[in-house]
């Protein structure tokens, strides 16, 4: 049976704030305010979307696929506000905001955030790791639709099925 979602007196769902709390600290603000001054992306001018909520917002995005972006970012701002309390609140902003932090954000600052926080696993004397001196990896396959062009039903062809000539589009494994 389906539940009702777990609201906090406040407003706040509860999974999103787990969620974001986890966020943060996994990635300490700290540490993000520090990646972002050396890469210059801390502004000295506070704007209505600080260059820290947006970095936890491109990283919680993966947790909101579903939602809109001002969702997301409803989600990040809500839970800033309960833990920073007595401090300025965050305002959430119109889709061309948030689409414009993104670009002064940029991707170098993530990439930092990445290579310090996320490292790989495996050490030059795991076992079965590197072969030749190469780091092995592996990927996952996925299936994609494309357009249902002639072209591409003659190259990549319809999956079949059991009644019929195939699904409605054309499909390609990656």
């Amino acid at each position: 049976m389906a539940r009702k979602a777990a609201v906090r007196s406040d407003g706040i769902r509860l999974p999103d704030l787990m969620s974001v709390m986890a966020l943060a600290r996994l990635f300490p603000l700290d540490t993000v305010k520090s990646i972002l001054s050396e890469t210059g992306k801390m502004r000295k001018r506070e704007r209505n979307l600080p260059a820290y909520v947006i970095v936890y917002f491109v990283i919680s995005l993966c947790f909101y696929r579903q939602d809109s972006y001002q969702e997301a970012l409803r989600c990040i701002f809500e839970t800033f506000n309960w833990v920073e309390k007595g401090s300025k609140r965050i305002l959430i902003s119109c889709k061309a905001a948030i689409s414009q932090a993104r670009s002064r954000l940029g991707s170098e600052s993530l990439k930092r955030l990445y290579a310090q926080w996320v490292p790989p696993i495996a050490k030059s004397k795991t076992t079965g790791a590197f072969w030749r001196g190469w780091r092995l990896v592996s990927l996952d396959g996925i299936m994609l639709e494309i357009g249902d062009t002639r072209a591409n039903v003659d190259e990549f062809s319809r999956p079949g099925v059991n009644s019929g000539e195939g699904s409605a589009y054309p499909q390609l494994r990656l």
